[in-house]
């Protein structure tokens, strides 16, 4: 199950605020309607710095289209964060019962919701 993948598997701040990112934004992050009518990857990135992403407090400029680095991971967690929003936690009983990476990756990913 997904909630398996989470646990087992390690929260990377990163790739998580990236997500969060290309979520708030998405309209950005299509190539049908970019420039070069293409993804821009690490084998053929964009000429020029053009996507800026904010990351801890700071933006951090880059011509990869972040898009491609949003893992399914990311994208579970972001689809659990609207029901954590909402209250409904990943298991049954309380906080002190939810896996601790499910909490720390709620955490992320609600601070960058949040920044401006």
């Amino acid at each position: 199950s997904n909630l398996q993948q989470i646990s087992a598997g390690r929260v990377r701040k990163k790739k998580l605020i990236i997500a969060v990112e290309v979520a708030k934004k998405r309209d950005a992050f299509n190539c049908d309607n970019c420039t070069w009518g293409r993804h821009c990857d690490e084998t053929n990135p964009a000429p020029y710095d053009k996507w800026d992403l904010k990351i801890d407090g700071k933006i951090e400029s880059t011509r990869i289209c972040p898009l491609g680095q949003v893992t399914p991971q990311s994208n579970n967690l972001l689809n659990l964060y609207g029901f954590y929003k909402q209250g409904q936690l990943c298991l049954s009983g309380g906080v002190l019962e939810q896996p601790h990476k499910y909490l720390e990756a709620m955490r992320i990913i609600d601070n960058q919701v949040n920044s401006e």
